[in-house]
C-alpha cells in the first residue's frame, strides 16, 4: 500500500492551536479599552484638541506602546488592537478625526527615498494623534533600542503639537556619554497657506530632548529633502523656488556643525559632506 505524504499530527495540531489564538490577538487589552475611553469624550464634530490634552494622549500612547514594544508585538499585531478598540480614524469619519490615531508607521508616511536613515540598532516608531477637523493631526517619532527595547525618546515638530508631518529622520550612533544627535524634517502644518517646512537637530540622552537648532527655510519644497549627518556635521539638501508661479527649482543646501547645544551655520552652502 503507498504512503501518503502529509504534515504529522502533532503538527496539525501546533497548527490549529495557532490558528485558534490568532483572533485574540487583536482582541483589545485593558489599557487598549482605557485609552479608547479617555479618547471618546475628544470625539465631539468640530473639537480642536489644545496642547496640554495632545500631551496628555501621548503620554498614554507611548506607555502603551512602550508596554507592547517590550513584550515583541509587532506593528501588524498593535494596528489590529486599536482598529478592534475603534481607536484608529478613517478620512470619511463623520464628524472629523479628532479623538482618534492613525496606523501606527514604522517610518514618515510621507517624503523621498531613503527620508528614514538610522543606525541598526535602533527600532523608529511613528505614531499619528488627530488632533483637529480637516488637516489636524500631529507625529511623534519614537526611538527604541532594538537590542533591549528601551525607549530611547521621541520628537515632535513643535510644542504645540497640532500639525506636525514628519518627512525625514536621521539620527548618529550614541557618543560616549550615551547622546544621540537627531536631525529631522518636518512640515508644521498640512494646511495652505500656513504650511511650514521646519528643519530640526536635537540631542536624545534618556528620554530627554534637547534642541540644538529649528529653522524654516523659505522657498523649500516639501518631500525633497535629503538629510545627511556625519559625526557632529548636518547637512539638509532640498529644492527651493516657487515653480507655482513660473520660477525654476534649484538644489539648495544648508550645512551646521553642533558644537554642545548650539548649531553652527557652516559655508560655502555648496559644499558636500
Amino acid at each position: 500500500m503507498a504512503m501518503v505524504n502529509g504534515p504529522k499530527p502533532e503538527s496539525l495540531l501546533v497548527l490549529l492551536t495557532v490558528f485558534c489564538a490568532l483572533p485574540t490577538l487583536a482582541q483589545p487589552q485593558p489599557d487598549t479599552l482605557a485609552f479608547a475611553q479617555h479618547m471618546a469624550p475628544y470625539r465631539t464634530p468640530g473639537r480642536e484638541l489644545t496642547a496640554p490634552e495632545v500631551k496628555s494622549i501621548q503620554t498614554e500612547y507611548l506607555a502603551w506602546l512602550d508596554a507592547r514594544i517590550i513584550a515583541g508585538s509587532t506593528i501588524d499585531l498593535m494596528n489590529a488592537e486599536l482598529a478592534a478598540a475603534e481607536l484608529t480614524g478613517r478620512e470619511n469619519r463623520k464628524g472629523g478625526q479628532t479623538g482618534y490615531v492613525a496606523k501606527i508607521q514604522q517610518g514618515p508616511e510621507s517624503g523621498p527615498p531613503g527620508a528614514l536613515n538610522l543606525p541598526a540598532d535602533l527600532l523608529t516608531v511613528v505614531l499619528r494623534i488627530y488632533t483637529g477637523k480637516d488637516c489636524g493631526a500631529d507625529d511623534t517619532l519614537v526611538l527604541y533600542r532594538r537590542a533591549t527595547r528601551q525607549r530611547i525618546g521621541w520628537l515632535n515638530a513643535e510644542t504645540d503639537y497640532t500639525h506636525g508631518h514628519l518627512f525625514g529622520a536621521v539620527a548618529a550612533a550614541e557618543d560616549p556619554s550615551g547622546a544621540r544627535l537627531v536631525a529631522t524634517d518636518w512640515v508644521a502644518s498640512s494646511c495652505l497657506p500656513s504650511r511650514r517646512q521646519i528643519f530640526r537637530i536635537d540631542s536624545i540622552d534618556r528620554e530627554n530632548a534637547t534642541q540644538i537648532l529649528a529653522h524654516s527655510p523659505a522657498e523649500a519644497q516639501e518631500y525633497s529633502t535629503r538629510i545627511l549627518l556625519d559625526k557632529d556635521t548636518v547637512q539638509f539638501k532640498f529644492e527651493s523656488g516657487y515653480p507655482s508661479i513660473g520660477k525654476t527649482d534649484r538644489q539648495s543646501e544648508q550645512r551646521y556643525l553642533v558644537q554642545g547645544s548650539r548649531a553652527l551655520r557652516l559655508a560655502p552652502l555648496g559644499l558636500s559632506l
